[in-house]
């Protein structure tokens, strides 16, 4: 959620959630979810 939050407009968070979802098919899904709860622990909301 915080990623839809944080953008200024629906279609950047479109974006970004697509730019996620494209990462799983790379690294996989276990990974992702690792990520991901790394990432909110940090408060980091942003693909860098």
């Amino acid at each position: 959620m915080q990623i839809i939050e944080n953008r200024n407009h629906p279609e950047q968070a479109y974006k970004s959630c697509l730019g996620i979802l494209n990462f799983e098919k790379k690294v996989g899904r276990e990974r992702l979810i690792n990520a991901c709860k790394r990432a909110l622990d940090f408060k980091i909301y942003r693909k860098s």
